[in-house]
């Protein structure tokens, strides 16, 4: 059942992309940016991760808003799914956008830090849910390496 969840995530991320990019093409690069929310979880010296099957690269925990939704309800309703943790958003890390930051255009990622409040840990179609060294995912060079850096020099005390 989870390779079938898999590959039906995969399929409707790509047909997500798909109708983004045609609706943005049709509406002449007036449309919208989607907003996400994603969570820096530190525990310790580890940073908690999603392996997304798609991009093949640890990313932080998150997603895109639900219509009228606030993006700390997001954040934690996001993470819940991907990783089994419920958790609490302490502060907002910052908010970012541009392929760099996002992986694509049209997105724009409100980061929050966080901590954990309940849950056991477990993957979902998303991606395997896990703790990662942060110096590993810093020196990765994966997408979210910056923002995960950024967290921890600016981080409060």
């Amino acid at each position: 059942m989870r390779v079938w969840r898999t590959w039906q995530f995969r399929v409707s991320r790509l047909a997500g992309r798909f109708l983004a990019r045609s609706a943005a093409v049709l509406t002449l690069g007036r449309m919208p940016p989607f907003v996400s929310a994603s969570a820096v979880v530190l525990r310790r010296d580890d940073v908690l991760v999603v392996i997304d099957p798609i991009r093949n690269e640890p990313v932080l925990p998150g997603g895109h808003l639900k219509w009228a939704e606030r993006p700390e309800r997001a954040v934690v309703r996001e993470v819940k799914e991907e990783t089994g943790y419920e958790i609490e958003p302490e502060r907002l890390i910052g908010v970012f956008a541009g392929p760099e930051w996002a992986g694509e255009d049209g997105i724009v990622r409100v980061i929050f830090a966080a901590s954990i409040t309940s849950g056991i840990l477990r993957s979902s179609a998303e991606g395997r849910a896990t703790w990662m060294p942060v110096r590993d995912l810093v020196a990765s060079g994966a997408r979210d390496a910056p923002i995960v850096q950024s967290a921890i020099v600016n981080r409060p005390g």
